[in-house]
């Protein structure tokens, strides 16, 4: 299965300003991720965390009905040490799966893909 995201920046942005931004971050993030990203300046920081929620959409959509937005803090993001975008999927339901998955940003937008790879069992 596959999926793909595409998020505009400004509209994240402007999202995560006009709620409690600490809180809605919380909901979507877990703490590793916050830690990864703070490091980064403010602005790259907010293309930063729109390019990983990118990520997310696309794990939920290549899972094919097992993952909702509910479970976005189920789905952690991160770098290798070659800055290649990981993702890990931590659901009892899904623990044979992984997914590959790819950011790419371009001018306003952020477009995450994954790709679930069954493992047999």
């Amino acid at each position: 299965m596959i999926g793909i995201d595409i998020i505009n920046i400004n509209r994240f942005k402007k999202l995560i300003n006009a709620k409690s931004k600490e809180h809605l971050l919380k909901r979507i993030f877990t703490e590793k991720e916050m830690k990864q990203i703070e490091s980064n300046n403010e602005e790259f920081k907010i293309e930063a965390l729109a390019g990983r929620y990118a990520v997310k959409e696309a794990v939920i959509k290549a899972s094919n009905g097992e993952l909702v937005l509910s479970n976005l803090k189920n789905i952690e993001t991160g770098q290798d040490i070659f800055g290649t975008i990981t993702a890990h999927v931590s659901n009892i339901k899904v623990r044979w799966d992984t997914y590959d998955v790819s950011l790419s940003y371009g001018g306003e937008y952020a477009i995450g893909i994954a790709i679930k790879k069954s493992i047999d069992k």
